[in-house]
């Protein structure tokens, strides 16, 4: 009678099993579950000026539970989450500014969703540009507007930022005492209407080489560095460079460039075995010239 029992048992489970078991063995999420969550934005309101990280909460509740939320902006997915408090972190930076329109949608783990109203809000961020000094010898920038220029030694960083400017004309050069023909410049505007932030490097390319000057002598004088170039021209630049200091001289193309011809003191040449000037490691680099000791 017992294994008869048992029998009926096993028939049971397996029937049961049959009508609704998972294949592991466990019961099933209620297939009877059609009730959707609700979902609410509680911040921000809708008509809302926002800017930077914008935190949007939310209210959602399920009669068996909210398994997550997502963030549509614009019809894209922002973001997901899944568990409470349901908030979310938007960085309206990612987007230009102007009218946006987000929803918040819901689900339980039956599968059913639900979804807010379309809040619109408008993104008003004030676009910042970070100068970057990238270049060996000290960049002078000028910007438009009135705004004081200044100044930047490579690695160094200036962060420019204006509310009431839709827009920003700059102009760099680098070079120190050359003359302008043979400086390094740049010049552009900038479109800030987007709200974006973004970085302007001063870069010099490979072609230009920074001549400096050190002072090795007893003496402190005028000194003319003279540079030879293929087609024969000359190019001769004069600075006073103080008895044990360094001086930046600028850069200078290097693409046709033969040699530094000599330099002198008191108009008299003091070294004039000239330098071999054919570069080939393509890549910027300082040249050092030492003014020898009488």
């Amino acid at each position: 009678m017992k294994g008869k029992v048992f029998l009926l048992r096993a028939f049971l489970f397996v029937a049961f099993c049959l009508a609704g078991c998972d294949s592991d063995g466990s019961e099933p999420s209620d297939p009877g579950d059609t009730t959707p969550p609700t979902v609410a934005v509680t911040a921000p309101q809708a008509g809302t000026e926002v800017a930077e990280v914008l935190v949007i909460t939310v209210d959602a509740f399920d009669n068996e539970g909210v398994e997550r939320i997502e963030l549509w902006v614009g019809g894209s997915l922002e973001g997901i989450d899944r568990d409470s408090p349901w908030e979310f972190d938007w960085n309206t930076r990612a987007v230009d500014n102007g009218a946006r329109t987000f929803i918040v949608k819901a689900f339980d783990a039956a599968g059913n969703e639900a979804e807010t109203q379309p809040i619109d809000i408008e993104v008003s961020n004030v676009a910042t540009v970070t100068f970057i000094g990238g270049a060996e010898s000290r960049v002078a920038v000028t910007l438009s507007g009135g705004t004081p220029g200044f100044s930047l030694r490579r690695g160094e960083r200036l962060i420019y930022s204006d509310p009431e400017q839709d827009s920003l004309s700059y102009e760099a050069v680098t070079g120190g005492f050359f003359p302008s023909r043979v400086e390094v410049g740049w010049a552009g505007v900038l479109d800030l209407r987007d709200g974006r932030n973004r970085d302007l490097r001063f870069d010099v390319s490979p072609s230009y080489a920074l001549f400096a000057l050190d002072n090795n002598s007893t003496q402190e004088e005028v000194f003319t560095l003279v540079f030879e170039y293929a087609n024969g021209e000359e190019v001769s630049v004069f600075t006073s460079v103080p008895t044990g200091e360094r001086v930046e001289m600028g850069y200078i193309p290097t693409d046709s460039l033969v040699e530094v011809h000599n330099y002198s003191y008191l108009g008299q040449t003091t070294w004039g075995a000239g330098t071999d000037f054919t570069l080939s490691s393509r890549v910027n680099q300082i040249v050092t010239l030492t003014y020898p000791r009488p």
